[in-house]
């Protein structure tokens, strides 16, 4: 079976103009609930740099006035402001004013839900036996990674994101759903925990493109075959419950067995600590402690 999976998630389209150059997208101003306020435009050299896994980034400058007419939203572009690129997704902002032969704002941007979500704290007992000790506790129900049953005090994303009340879960692969382990934070950052769980687990979080929604994709091969209940007991390919490689599923991604290294495809390999984007021991690019 092919080891390639692949989401809209992980695409993005650009646009060509007739002469064979790179269409600029959209860009607009949004409110915090994420409806348009209206488009950035014109704007310059604006850089969008897609992650995989970790914050997306994207910069570009935008003047005051355009051939004697003031931009309307100038004084609205403002540091924690969110703006949609479309196709790219949501960011929030900060910005740099320039006031020399002409007015013009620098806007750098990162992921808005990685932002938010690293100013969301959370303090969680699952499965262990301070959380087994819960009057509330429900023997029949441990918490296991997501329900779909109605128990969401028994599902691990549900838990979670209690302390992060406006996003919502999307799609999770289904060889997640059962398993059950014990996690343990005191005041962690919903998005470090998030980060925890995925190293524990083997899988990634990836948020939805235009709006506050987690989803979660396997990375380890599991079994699709219903009585396995997406067991990712595999072994040489073969499932060690059913004894049979026909259900087999890949983890997420491409193995493409190819390594880079400075003498085939990469010229140069840098390895840089920005001091200032660390927090709580996880390395992020993100604004200030100040949501709005």
């Amino acid at each position: 079976m092919s080891n390639i999976r692949c989401s809209d998630l992980f695409k993005y389209k650009v646009k060509k103009n007739i002469d064979g150059s790179l269409e600029y997208p959209k860009v607009f101003l949004m409110s915090r609930s994420l409806k348009k306020r209206g488009i950035i435009a014109p704007i310059e050299s604006l850089i969008i740099t897609p992650k995989f896994k970790d914050s997306a980034e994207c910069s570009f400058a935008v003047y005051k006035e355009n051939n004697g007419i003031t931009l309307p939203l100038f004084e609205r572009i403002k540091d924690n402001c969110i703006i949609m690129i479309e196709g790219y997704g949501l960011f929030q902002i900060k910005i740099s004013l320039h006031e020399t032969d002409a007015v013009y704002k620098e806007v750098t941007g990162t992921t808005m839900q990685a932002n938010e979500l690293s100013q969301c704290y959370c303090k969680l007992q699952i499965n262990t036996e301070d959380d087994i000790a819960r009057k509330d506790y429900n023997k029949d129900y441990p918490t296991l990674f997501y329900r779909k049953d109605g128990h969401k005090e028994a599902s691990l994303l549900h838990r979670i994101l209690t302390y992060a009340p406006t996003y919502t879960i999307g799609h999770v692969d289904s060889s997640l759903w059962h398993i059950n382990r014990e996690f343990s934070c005191d005041n962690s950052t919903v998005y470090d925990f998030f980060q925890t769980v995925a190293e524990e687990v083997g899988c990634i979080f990836v948020f939805s493109r235009y709006k506050r929604e987690i989803n979660v994709f396997d990375l380890e091969d599991h079994c699709t075959n219903p009585e396995c209940h997406g067991s990712r007991r595999v072994i040489n390919g073969v499932c060690q419950k059913c004894k049979s490689s026909k259900y087999i599923e890949k983890g997420y991604g491409l193995d493409a067995s190819t390594y880079l290294d400075t003498h085939n495809l990469l010229e140069e390999i840098t390895d840089t600590i920005d001091a200032d984007s660390i927090k709580n021991c996880f390395k992020l690019v993100a604004g200030d402690d100040t949501t709005t």
